[in-house]
């Protein structure tokens, strides 16, 4: 929600320039008043944002793509730039086994959470939450690099029996030490993530302390 509001401030910002620019162009070039030319520089402001928009996303998807092909090709990355690894990601550390399915892996996460509520006002309440990687290299055609970061797993989610993970969630729950909740407006969790410096990250929280029903 912050990054979409500072977004639309900027847009705002972006917007009002150009209107006030083309003012002072036409109030220059043809001696109009300010006042008169509200209207016309609004519209065209209109215009001149969106075309100014376009000209950025074209570039930042060019930018993307080269990123992304120089990922695949065997261009090795250079210090200070954005780079984009294109590979498979294999285990230099002990595997882990993922809490609710008992299944070795590089990575896991995981939430327990109870959907409360009915229609609009449908809701997840999250009780348990948690992530782990075991140090790792991502290997690439330009070589292999030691994954510093915690990534964001986008995958599809284990299928397991309703008892065989209810059995292994409350086994997980009962022998682990969970963190408490960060507190409102803060991001130790996220800045830990960001700034593993070993390969080995795990967090695992509880977010609430009434149990699901």
């Amino acid at each position: 929600m912050k990054g979409c509001a500072v977004n639309a401030v900027f847009s705002l910002l972006g917007l009002a320039a150009i209107a006030a620019a083309i003012m002072v162009g036409l109030h220059r070039l043809y001696g109009a008043a300010p006042g008169d030319t509200v209207g016309v520089a609004i519209f065209a402001g209109v215009f001149g944002w969106m075309a100014a928009n376009m000209v950025w996303t074209a570039f930042t998807a060019w930018r993307e793509r080269s990123a992304l092909l120089a990922g695949i090709g065997a261009t090795a990355p250079v210090d200070g730039r954005s780079t984009v690894l294109v590979g498979r990601i294999e285990a230099v550390g002990p595997p882990l086994v993922a809490p609710f399915s008992g299944t070795e892996c590089v990575a896991y996460g995981f939430e327990v959470y109870q959907m409360r509520g009915a229609g609009k006002r449908a809701h997840r309440a999250v009780y348990f939450d948690g992530i782990a990687i075991t140090p790792s290299v991502v290997v690439t055609p330009a070589g292999s690099f030691r994954l510093l970061a915690v990534p964001d797993l986008d995958c599809e989610e284990t299928s397991v029996s309703r008892e065989t993970a209810l059995r292994l969630a409350a086994d997980h729950i009962r022998t682990t030490t969970f963190e408490p909740p960060p507190p409102p407006f803060s991001r130790p969790a996220l800045e830990g993530q960001w700034s593993d410096d070993d390969g080995s990250y795990r967090r695992e929280t509880r977010q609430r302390r009434d149990r699901p029903v």
